[in-house]
């Protein structure tokens, strides 16, 4: 069963999504910030991570960085294989609002924008479970 993190600071967001996935067949993590986050990202076999992007305490954007840069040191020390996380943007920022010119070098494998309906949302969600699912049987 793929494993999905969901970083999201508003509770019934993380709620939310968190039960969509579990109605695709996804064990479910959560965490209120990207600084919970974090150690499940570098200690967890983690498939799918749904990522707000603007968090208090750590954001989606600071997040990607910081977990990025630590799992290359690890690499360089303990010759540790990066797995490659498909992220999901899941935030009430819009798409072209989004300025970020490193997110092409993360697999950034949808958005989900918070102003969609729960039934957009729904539909959305399934594709992206979908996808990760004929990727892995690939």
């Amino acid at each position: 069963m793929n494993r999905a993190l969901v970083v999201d600071d508003n509770e019934s967001s993380r709620r939310v999504v968190s039960y969509i996935l579990s109605q695709n067949e996804m064990a479910i993590l959560e965490a209120e910030d990207g600084q919970i986050g974090l150690p499940f990202l570098l200690n967890e076999k983690i498939d799918l991570v749904v990522l707000d992007w603007k968090m208090p305490t750590l954001g989606g954007k600071d997040l990607m960085i910081m977990a990025d840069s630590i799992i290359k040191q690890v690499g360089k020390i303990n010759h540790f294989k990066r797995q490659k996380i498909k992220i999901v943007l899941y935030t009430s920022i819009k798409l072209e609002e989004l300025n970020f010119p490193q997110l092409q070098s993360f697999d950034i494998t949808g958005y989900v924008y918070k102003g969609w309906s729960i039934d957009q949302q729904k539909l959305k969600f399934k594709k992206i479970v979908k996808n990760l699912s004929s990727r892995e049987a690939a």
